[in-house]
């Protein structure tokens, strides 16, 4: 009679609750009025007997059945929670990956700026209540047929199958409409920028949708733009600077060979003589030749490398300084980031460095560019303090690029004041001559050194001197060289005094 059991939950575990009724009945009723008692005897089973006992297989496979029935239910839910996301309950990325594998059509990608600075301000449950929020707004706009999954924190992701590109630019542009009013939530006003992104694969290409759309995203990001299309260009510059950034890292933590730097002199423009030079960082790859940075500085300054990076170009341009046959008063510029000076540990290694070296502070010039002093020149202030202490010049770099106004930079510590070659090149333009002698006249008024950087014009030089300008920079004087070059020029110009 125990092997009755096995049909029993067998099919309870196949049919749930209707399989085990019916298993045991049929059980109840094979080991019942079928089967007789004693065969031989011909004598029946009780009826009760046999009642009782398909009762028992009856209960049996119900229970069975129940709990099979939770346990799918459990299983499901669990399959479920992976394919959703927790916050937003939109289906998630796995999700969007499952649902558009082996399919042809366009993805577009949405980027929601303002959830680091949401959850550092306000805490992670506001930021929460921003992205569901965020979901209730898309889809406020989006066709009912049209699903939108949750692909990370501020960034969703919608699957267009038939498309064209006109159309998935069109949902594009009233995503934008939509999302272009700040986010109301527990009565705090968010502000938020929107961004997307729209896949153009072909069937030839190597690049599935969602990582093209992704990719369209970051390079409208990069460029400071509301969209973009993906292009594979686009993608594979990024494989080739991430090559470029591991093949960087082997340079740093080896004898850095391909590594050099190049000195573009600092022309005295009352009397003509090269007063310093700005170090310019030269990578020579060993399979690519000779490298702008132009090529890889971009991503560098987004990573650790910077500081390693910096921290390479502070010692070798201060090994350089040190050599005896430069002017004693030969100032050496580098240029430096916002993420080096916000290294609590970058003013003592400088120190450091001057000491190794031998090279007094005001000898060394850093450079920063203009920017950092409009976002982050409270958290600089500091550090720039610590360096001016060790006697270094600083130098606001690309200034007329920002936003900064020569009131702002009166109270900073801050020396020299290198005005855009922008503005420079633009000359003799009647607007930025205007420009060029006010920057000159009031940089002088709260005592800041002035130099013009990118002069490609000797007479455009003159020009700067006559209205007050200290130095200039630029083809007009001298290309980047080597320090062996720069040495023979000083040389050259020691001999014509």
């Amino acid at each position: 009679m125990h092997l009755g059991y096995f049909p029993v939950l067998l099919a309870a575990a196949f049919f749930a609750v209707p399989g085990g009724v019916i298993a045991g009945l049929v059980t109840g009723l094979a080991f019942g009025p079928i089967m007789p008692l004693d065969v031989s005897a011909e004598l029946s089973q009780p009826t009760m007997s046999w009642i009782a006992r398909t009762g028992f297989f009856v209960g049996i496979g119900t229970l069975a059945g129940l709990l099979v029935g939770v346990l799918k239910a459990e299983i499901q839910r669990l399959r479920d929670s992976v394919l959703l996301d927790p916050i937003t309950g939109l289906p998630n990325r796995a999700a969007f990956m499952r649902d558009t594998a082996d399919q042809s059509g366009r993805c577009l990608v949405v980027h929601v700026e303002g959830y680091n600075d949401t959850i550092v301000t306000f805490g992670p449950e506001i930021a929460d209540e921003s992205q569901r929020a965020v979901v209730s707004r898309l889809q406020s706009v989006l066709p009912d047929d049209l699903a939108l999954y949750h692909l990370r924190s501020f960034r969703f992701g919608l699957w267009l199958p038939n498309a064209s590109r006109s159309q998935a630019e069109k949902i594009g542009e009233v995503i934008l409409q939509v999302m272009d009013q700040p986010l109301e939530v527990s009565g705090i006003s968010l502000p938020i920028n929107t961004t997307y992104g729209i896949s153009e694969t072909t069937e030839e290409s190597a690049f599935f949708p969602y990582q093209a759309a992704t990719a369209a995203v970051e390079t409208a990001l990069q460029q400071q733009r509301t969209s973009a299309v993906f292009e594979e260009k686009d993608i594979n510059q990024r494989r080739e600077a991430v090559t470029l950034l591991g093949d960087l890292k082997e340079e740093l933590s080896g004898a850095g060979k391909g590594l050099s730097l190049h000195f573009q002199p600092k022309v005295d423009l009352a009397g003509g003589e090269i007063r310093g030079a700005e170090a310019l960082l030269r990578w020579r790859h060993h399979e690519r030749g000779p490298l702008s940075p132009g090529v890889f500085m971009p991503m560098v300054e987004k990573t650790t490398l910077m500081a390693g990076l910096t921290r390479w170009v502070v010692s070798e341009a201060l090994k350089c300084a040190s050599d005896p046959s430069l002017p004693e008063d030969f100032v050496v510029s580098i240029n430096v980031s916002v993420r080096d000076l916000e290294d609590p540990a970058f003013p003592e290694f400088v120190r450091s460095a001057l000491e190794e070296s031998r090279v007094v502070g005001a000898r060394l010039e850093l450079e920063v560019t203009e920017t950092a002093f409009v976002e982050d020149f409270k958290i600089l202030f500091s550090a720039l303090n610590e360096l001016r202490e060790l006697g270094i010049t600083i130098a606001v770099d690309d200034f007329g690029t920002g936003h900064a106004s020569l009131e702002h930079l009166r109270h900073l510590p801050v020396d020299v004041l290198k005005i855009d070659r922008t503005f420079i090149s633009a000359l003799p333009a009647a607007v930025d001559t205007e420009i060029v002698k006010s920057t000159i006249l009031l940089a002088r008024a709260i005592g800041l050194e002035v130099v013009a950087e990118g002069v490609e014009d000797p007479e455009v030089g003159f020009q700067l001197g006559q209205w007050g300008c200290h130095y200039a920079q630029g083809y007009a004087y001298a290309r980047p060289m080597p320090l062996e070059k720069l040495k023979e020029s000083l040389t050259e110009e020691a001999c014509a005094e």
